[in-house]
């Protein structure tokens, strides 16, 4: 298998219920575990993982019904994710660990931590998903419309060169990220459907819900804000609702970022971070 991360090896950890796939560096250092979004894989946080590894021991993972990760019908909701990372980190990483989550993986790290105090260390929380509604994905948000597009494309099994027209169309040779059209296009020919459609129909939330975890999660923790103007699925007023935020957070809207700020502003968030990681020593 080639590697999908930059300086990393990849290799399967075999938990009770999943092999989980991931990526993992020969550097010494603190432990870092990455975890990424809905819809993509671990290669996600490419932009970033060069700034990573020259201070941490870094693990990346896929998420279950993600990248190379075991395919499951069922079982896409909080409870699973957050207890398979928390396995991960307890029988691979060792713990306790640093973690860094991205919207669906930022709510995982969350709830992991809460759930599991011991098992880390801190949580870097990438414009996770603490909106309270009826459904779990506003009907009309641009994150619902999003997700509909990429169930739809994996459905209907599209090809990789199918799938890389459907994201340039109608733009430019010069607005075309091409090494970001292959990444999402290769996350999502091996993405199983069922953990958009989880996600849709109101199943994430059963049990655990971030915004729950966020108010009483005891380790240092770190709360980014994409802006809401640029497809970030943090509105202010959902900032409002947990305002003041406990004293073990910390807090920063990244304007002009889009939801993955790793994506648009990759070395300004890394740097916050490495930051934010080495202050807890």
């Amino acid at each position: 298998m080639r590697s999908l991360l930059p300086g990393t090896e990849e290799r399967i950890a075999k938990l009770n219920h999943s092999e989980i796939a991931y990526s993992e560096s020969k550097a010494e250092g603190p432990n870092l575990v990455l975890v990424h979004g809905l819809s993509v894989r671990r290669d996600s946080f490419r932009n970033v993982v060069p700034f990573l590894l020259k201070r941490f021991h870094v693990f990346a993972i896929d998420l279950r019904g993600h990248g190379f990760s075991s395919r499951h019908e069922v079982g896409y909701t909080f409870t699973e994710y957050s207890a398979e990372l928390a396995e991960f980190v307890d029988q691979v990483v060792g713990n306790p660990a640093f973690v860094w989550g991205q919207s669906l993986g930022a709510s995982t790290a969350i709830i992991a931590a809460d759930r599991l105090p011991g098992s880390f260390r801190a949580v870097f929380a990438e414009d996770p998903g603490i909106m309270r509604t009826e459904s779990s994905i506003p009907d009309d948000s641009y994150l619902h419309e999003a997700l509909l597009n990429i169930r739809d494309m994996v459905l209907n099994n599209l090809s990789m060169e199918e799938t890389i027209a459907v994201l340039t169309d109608g733009k430019s040779p010069d607005e075309i990220d091409f090494e970001a059209n292959q990444i999402l296009a290769e996350g999502w020919a091996s993405l199983n459907a069922r953990a958009i459609e989880a996600a849709l129909e109101r199943q994430l939330f059963v049990e655990f819900h971030p915004m729950d975890s966020i108010l009483t999660v005891q380790c240092p923790a770190f709360l980014a804000q994409a802006d809401p103007d640029l497809g970030g699925i943090i509105l202010d007023s959902h900032i409002r609702d947990i305002e003041p935020l406990p004293p073990n957070w910390q807090f920063k809207r990244y304007f002009g970022a889009e939801h993955v700020i790793h994506y648009s502003n990759p070395e300004e968030i890394a740097r916050d971070a490495i930051e934010f990681f080495d202050g807890i020593g």
